[in-house]
C-alpha cells in the first residue's frame, strides 16, 4: 500500500520489470533482508517501513537502564586507565598537578552519573528489542568522524600552534582518544547483552 510516499512491506509489492526487478532475500537466520527494496524505493522517492525486526537484535526482555548504567560505569574506569596511560608519561611536558587530574576525573564522571540518574528514576524499564551492534557502531563512527572534523575546525579557528608538542597532545591526540570512547561504550554494552546481563530470555 502507498500512503504519502510510503511503501509498506506488509503488503505484496507490485511486480517489477526489467533491470528494476528486485526481490526480498532470506538470510541464513531466516529473517527478511529488504536492502534491495530500500534501494529501489529510494531511487523513486518513496520511503519504506518494515514491520519485522530486521534492523534490531532480538534479545528477549532487557533492563535497558541497568545495562546502560553498568556499561557507563565500566567505561568510566576504562577512560581513567586511558587518561593515566596517555598523560602520566608526558606529565613533565604537560605540567599537570593532581588538581588537574581531579578535574579530568570529574569530567569523565558526567556520563556515568547521567545514566545512573536515569536508572534511579526508572530502574525497571524493559525493552524487547535494541538496535544491532553493527548499526550502533556505524552511527557512532560517523559521530566520531564529525567530532574529529569539528575539533580540527576549532583548532584552525582558534589558531592553536601545533608546532608545540604539548598542544598536539592536548588538542589532537587526547580528543581523538576521547572520541573513540563512543563506540567503546557500545562494545561494552553489547558484550554485557551477549552474556545475558540484565536480560530475561524469552522461551
Amino acid at each position: 500500500s502507498v500512503n504519502t510516499n510510503t511503501v509498506s512491506t506488509e503488503d505484496s509489492p507490485a511486480p517489477l520489470s526489467g533491470g528494476d526487478k528486485k526481490t526480498a532475500q532470506r538470510d541464513k537466520a531466516g529473517e527478511t533482508d529488504y536492502t534491495d527494496i530500500f534501494a529501489l524505493a529510494d531511487r523513486y522517492g518513496f520511503r519504506v517501513k518494515t514491520s519485522d525486526r530486521t534492523n534490531y537484535a532480538a534479545t528477549g526482555r532487557l533492563f535497558v537502564n541497568k545495562v546502560n548504567a553498568l556499561s557507563a560505569a565500566i567505561l568510566f574506569f576504562a577512560m581513567i586507565v586511558e587518561t593515566l596511560a596517555l598523560l602520566l608519561p608526558f606529565n613533565d611536558l604537560l605540567g599537570f598537578s593532581y588538581v588537574e587530574y581531579l578535574y579530568i576525573g570529574a569530567g569523565l564522571l558526567i556520563f556515568p552519573i547521567i545514566t545512573w540518574i536515569i536508572l534511579i528514576i526508572n530502574p525497571g524499564k524493559k525493552v524487547d528489542k535494541i538496535a544491532t551492534l553493527t548499526y550502533c557502531m556505524s552511527v557512532s563512527f560517523v559521530v566520531v568522524l564529525n567530532l574529529i572534523l569539528l575539533n580540527f575546525a576549532v583548532i584552525l579557528i582558534t589558531g592553536v600552534d601545533l608546532n608545540i608538542g604539548r598542544n598536539v597532545l592536548l588538542f589532537i591526540v587526547a580528543p581523538i582518544i576521547a572520541f573513540l570512547n563512543v563506540p567503546l561504550f557500545f562494545i561494552i554494552k553489547y558484550s554485557l547483552v551477549s552474556k545475558g546481563v540484565f536480560l530475561i530470555k524469552e522461551n
